[in-house]
């Protein structure tokens, strides 16, 4: 899932739809790879073809990508909480646990937590019924993502 990850944020964070070529580039994949991953994450419902080899994000989605970047913050924030571990340490470790804990369970430490507002690294944390205009980022402190 991490693979679909990198092709959903760049969705995300461009606002719009893609060409392959753009895609392939990006995420330095071939056109065929990035393309069966389009294919993939398009039967998933989180992509639509808008035409030959240009893809947008469905709301489904942005629905995913907003849910795992909550998913991500909240985690961060309890192992800071309990553990007082740098923040570039904890995006490492949550990146490496954080497909494992299920949705009911990060809604309990979210309200454990007071819904914080921001992460460790004070990016903004979607919240569910919180819709703003912005968007929210997915951290990349420790991932291969930000180069």
């Amino acid at each position: 899932m991490k693979r679909s990850l990198d092709y959903l944020l760049l969705f995300y964070e461009e606002g719009k739809p893609l060409k392959l070529k753009k895609i392939s580039s990006a995420l330095k994949v071939k056109p065929p790879s990035a393309l069966e991953t389009l294919n993939n994450l398009a039967k998933k419902g989180f992509l639509k073809k808008i035409e030959r080899g240009t893809f947008d994000l469905t709301e489904k989605g942005k629905e995913h990508i907003e849910e795992l970047i909550w998913k991500h913050a909240i985690l961060e924030h309890i192992f800071l909480v309990n553990f007082n571990l740098e923040t570039k340490n904890i995006c490492e470790i949550v990146s490496k646990i954080e497909d494992f804990f299920p949705k009911d369970i990060i809604e309990r430490l979210c309200e454990k937590l007071g819904h914080p507002f921001k992460c460790p690294h004070n990016y903004e944390i979607p919240h569910e019924g919180k819709k703003n205009l912005i968007k929210y980022k997915y951290c990349k402190v420790a991932s291969n993502r930000n180069k």
